[in-house]
């Protein structure tokens, strides 16, 4: 499960917080204490100040203001939610003053159509031109997230990948507030579907997709809006915005695709008879490919806390929205399941192994502790320039898509090595997307390759040759024989490889003699 707390629209209005903002500040962090998991991130979708920083006594460190009133209180009391902060930016941190009006007229004049929009974007990307509205917010967000662990950076979207559960979450900031000038913005702002395809781009391995943005997609102008509805509605699971002050959740399918959109109520401290709408925040519980259930909390001004919103949603606060299935994120799941079983039955084994095998029974012998990574060479006898030896690590062989015979003299480490390897593929699954599989040469016998693998990874016969054609494995084979022997094994090998083509082997063989690779073995 990966929970998603949404908050937005705060509008502090000066470098110290009003005695109202301050209690609602310490009602959310008391509440957040025990909303938050292990499994959190935190989306903030705009208004961080009010009215462009006017009632600050320095405009230029409002967002900095922001910073340390907000996001460091919530954050040094939440310590999980250091660097999983994402935010986007609002119409009320636009500094309305940096407006030339004249050039606004020209600007808005030139993006009348698709392909303006989209050259204008790749062209300002990382430019300042155009962008006085909004340079103090992107001066400070540039150095708030040096602080995070972020994809790419620009004017435009923010992309950021992070892993939670085992799932790689790709999270696209959008900016949908950088032609904000005035109260008439509605129908007249324009996104642009090239930020959300730049930031898409960079995410497309994620297999879970978030946007943020600040306004609703009817604040976009007509043209606009369909292009950008069509990319998000495809390729992302949640949208998030905030802006309308009003609270509200939906799962939604048209021509486009599905997608569900959650719009959040503010969290402003503003005196109860000019509020319209409760304060409060959602927090989101996804189930990949199953459901969605949100939490509605808002905050009781009198108590000073925030309590189950029971206007909204279920008795308990909170509703629940069924998701419809995506093959390819099932077929992700299973293989976390997959994975978790190889995980349980194997790891600890291998590390028994280790201890068995050392006479230091009170230091710590599991093989992350013992593991040296040793150095990995092409080696390439043809040739005396350096230039054509390429070093190898754990991680570019498990990156790389080539099969790989790793050569080494006897007691050299080898197995110790691939011991290792087939650790980090499975701690690392969700990055290198393998299924591991670890065996000995010797196990390999005529016609029993299917049976080995179907009793390792725990998959019927009826299942075993989809299973094998549809996902990608990694086999690490240790003391592979060469020279006459195990031709048998080879054949076997050489024959399942050249129908399943999306297996990989890595395979540790004996060198006969310390500085001679016998490549003869590889004909």
């Amino acid at each position: 499960m990966i929970r998603i707390i949404h908050l937005s629209d705060f509008h502090l209005e000066k470098e110290e917080p009003s005695l109202e903002k301050a209690n609602i500040i310490q009602a959310l962090v008391n509440d957040l204490k025990n909303q938050t998991t292990t499994n959190s991130i935190l989306v903030f979708t705009g208004d961080l100040i009010d009215k462009g920083g006017a009632n600050f006594s320095n405009q230029e460190q409002a967002f900095n203001s922001f910073e340390k009133e907000f996001i460091e209180v919530i954050t040094d009391n939440i310590p999980i939610l250091k660097g999983r902060f994402f935010i986007t930016p609002g119409n009320h941190d636009v500094f309305r003053g940096k407006i030339d009006i004249y050039s606004e007229a020209g600007l808005k004049g030139t993006l009348n159509n698709s392909s303006s929009v989209s050259t204008f974007i790749k062209d300002n990307r990382l430019s300042s031109r155009h962008f006085d509205r909004l340079q103090n917010y992107k001066d400070w967000e540039q150095n708030f997230y040096k602080k995070s662990s972020y994809v790419s950076l620009s004017n435009f979207d923010n992309t950021f990948s992070v892993e939670i559960d085992k799932y790689k979450v790709g999270i696209s900031c959008l900016n949908s507030s950088w032609l904000c000038k005035d109260d008439n913005d509605k129908e007249s702002l324009i996104l642009g579907k090239e930020q959300i395809e730049s930031s898409l781009s960079q995410i497309k391995d994620c297999q879970i997709k978030i946007a943020l943005l600040h306004h609703p997609l009817e604040f976009i102008t007509e043209f606009d809006r369909e292009d950008c509805k069509a990319v998000l509605f495809k390729y992302y699971n949640i949208l998030f915005t905030g802006h309308v002050h009003e609270l509200g959740s939906s799962y939604t399918q048209d021509l486009y695709g599905d997608i569900f959109i959650s719009i959040a109520n503010s969290t402003i401290a503003d005196s109860p008879k000019e509020r319209k709408f409760a304060n409060g925040y959602t927090i989101i519980d996804l189930y990949p490919n199953e459901k969605i259930i949100a939490h509605y909390r808002k905050y009781i001004e009198q108590h000073n806390v925030f309590v189950s919103n029971t206007d909204i949603g279920s008795d308990i606060g909170s509703k629940e929205f069924q998701i419809l299935k995506d093959a390819s994120l099932e077929q992700f799941r299973r293989n976390k399941t997959l994975i978790e079983g190889l995980e349980s039955r194997y790891v600890d084994k291998l590390n028994e192994d280790i201890i068995m095998a050392t006479s230091q029974t009170n230091a710590n012998c599991s093989i992350d502790a013992l593991f040296v990574e040793p150095t990995i060479l092409n080696y390439p006898q043809r040739s005396l320039d350096e230039a054509e030896t390429i070093q190898y690590n754990l991680e570019s062989i498990l990156n790389s898509p080539s099969n790989f015979l790793i050569y080494g003299l006897k007691e050299s480490g080898k197995t110790i090595l691939l011991d290792k390897l087939f650790l980090e593929s499975i701690k690392k699954f969700n990055q290198f997307d393998r299924i591991p599989v670890l065996l000995k040469f010797s196990e390999i016998k005529k016609g029993n390759l299917l049976k080995i693998l179907r009793e390792y990874l725990s998959i019927s016969s009826n299942e075993i040759h989809d299973f094998l054609s549809e996902n990608k494995l990694i086999i690490f084979i240790d003391d592979m024989l060469f020279n006459g022997k195990g031709i048998a094994q080879h054949e076997i090998l050489g024959a399942f490889l050249s129908v399943y083509e999306n297996v990989k082997v890595v395979a540790c063989s004996d060198q006969i003699l310390e500085n001679i690779i016998p490549t003869d073995y590889l004909e």
